[in-house]
């Protein structure tokens, strides 16, 4: 309400007060609620295309949050806005524009472009080898939006508002077998099936164009005692600096999260270095990256493995006893895999659950 609340806190045979005071809205008024500010975001007509700004955005099947992800595209990808809604970010409302897709963008990760902006069409793709895999190059104008995923050993990436020849074909690639185009409601879907398996993928929009970058698979080595020997691996020491991650059960007087994550990031690094991998670290010391610095890392280093270490806290009202162990998240279905060994593994070697 406004004006004073007390709340008493009690645990065990200790209690403490805590005061919250709610002022008046502002000019006055009273009984009715203070107007949330807005951000300075705007609602666009549907049909506007617009163009994702930031290096990495989250496509969104509920605006509500942004925990509710179905895609992850990159800066440049160009789409078009079915609808507007408003939701709430940061104590302030902003817009959120619903795509073809269906998903939601947050406005503020996105830039509205001329409602004249033309149409992307491609005619066919060129391969370039790399160190690591192929760059796929497409011949045409435009960067569509993409969904992609890996179905039985192909990749199927779904294009929104974007034009594909009937014909359209890879030349000049020693890993892609063939394309198709299949032509459907809303989106045109590639798929692309492969020579040999590909370990990963992803879509990017590099000077204007669109380029799909595949990854062949690491292979063991054969050289003795060192079986990662080739194997390229950056590991992420989660949180840093003025970001703790969780408390431990000695409480602030102990290393926070962020020590313990780098601690470990370090003992795996130097096993792996060991084994022959060539690693790399997001971080050696404690300080702090973002979301964008820690992404572009990956997509500089172009690694085979890239794992984030932390070590998560439960609520306080639950009996930690019951609730030790080894997790393992992963987001595209390609990382089941890893996820799966890592969990296995670790599970067996501390004797922890899994």
């Amino acid at each position: 309400a406004e004006g004073s609340n007390v709340y008493t806190l009690t645990q065990g045979g200790t209690s403490v007060s805590v005061t919250v005071n709610r002022p008046a809205p502002a000019g006055g008024g009273s009984g009715g609620p203070t107007e949330v500010p807005h951000d300075d975001t705007a609602e666009v007509e549907p049909g506007t295309p617009v163009r994702i700004r930031n290096w990495i955005a989250s496509l969104l099947y509920d605006p509500a949050s942004d925990g509710n992800i179905s895609e992850t595209v990159r800066q440049g990808a160009v789409a078009t806005v079915a609808a507007c809604t408003e939701t709430l970010r940061g104590g302030k409302r902003t817009w959120a524009y619903q795509l073809a897709s269906g998903d939601f963008v947050l406005a503020y990760n996105a830039e509205p472009l001329p409602p004249e902006t033309p149409r992307a069409s491609f005619t066919g793709a060129a391969a370039a080898a790399t160190d690591t895999g192929e760059v796929l190059t497409f011949a045409g104008s435009g960067t569509p939006l993409a969904y992609t995923n890996m179905v039985d050993g192909a990749l199927v990436m779904d294009f929104y508002d974007a034009d594909f020849a009937a014909d359209f074909a890879v030349s000049g690639s020693a890993l892609v077998q063939s394309a198709a185009v299949d032509p459907g409601d809303g989106c045109t879907r590639v798929t692309l099936t492969f020579t040999q398996p590909v370990w990963g993928h992803t879509v990017e929009y590099a000077d204007g164009t669109t380029q799909v970058i595949l990854k062949k698979q690491p292979v063991r080595s054969d050289v003795f005692g060192k079986p990662l020997t080739g194997v390229a691996v950056l590991l992420d020491a989660g949180h840093g600096d003025h970001d703790p991650g969780a408390m431990g059960a000695a409480g602030a007087g102990a290393p926070a999260e962020k020590d313990v994550n780098l601690a470990l990031t370090l003992a795996a690094k130097y096993r792996l270095e060991q084994l022959g991998a060539t690693v790399q670290t997001i971080r050696t010391d404690d300080s702090v990256l973002s979301l964008e610095e820690r992404n572009r890392a990956i997509v500089a280093g172009q690694p085979d493995f890239f794992i984030a270490v932390h070590h998560n806290s439960i609520d306080l009202s639950v009996d930690a006893n019951l609730q030790t162990g080894t997790e393992c998240y992963y987001f595209y279905p390609a990382g089941k895999a890893l996820a799966q060994a890592l969990v296995r593994n670790v599970t067996q070697a501390t004797s922890r659950p899994d």
